[in-house]
Order: C-alpha cells, then sequence, then structure tokens
C-alpha cells in the first residue's frame, strides 16, 4: 500500500495502553469453536492479506 504512517503515541491511562475500560491483556483462543468441528479458512497472515486487498481495491 506504500503508506508512511505518523504515529503519536499518548501515553494511555493507568500507567499503561488504550483507554479506560479497555483490556490490558488478552488471550484469545479458537480452541472450544474447533472441538465442534468448526475450522477456520484463512490464518491471521492470509485475513489481514486479504483485508489490506479489498480496502486498497486490489481484490
Amino acid at each position: 500500500m506504500d503508506l508512511k504512517p505518523e504515529f503519536h503515541f499518548t501515553g494511555g491511562v493507568d500507567g499503561g495502553r488504550g483507554w479506560k475500560g479497555d483490556v490490558k491483556l488478552m488471550r484469545l483462543s479458537i480452541e472450544k469453536a474447533k472441538k465442534t468441528g468448526w475450522k477456520p479458512k484463512l490464518n491471521s497472515h492470509e485475513a489481514i492479506r486479504r483485508t489490506v486487498r479489498e480496502l486498497s481495491g486490489t481484490a
């Protein structure tokens, strides 16, 4: 996409990141869903790649 974004860090809240009410630590798992027989169609890398293509109009 040839982007060069500028980042401005504000320090977050309570010496951490994010905003009030934000979850500071999150561990996500799809193991319960997989036990039902569900399988993801894409891995994280493929999903991000597809999203960038869709948003940039090159899909």
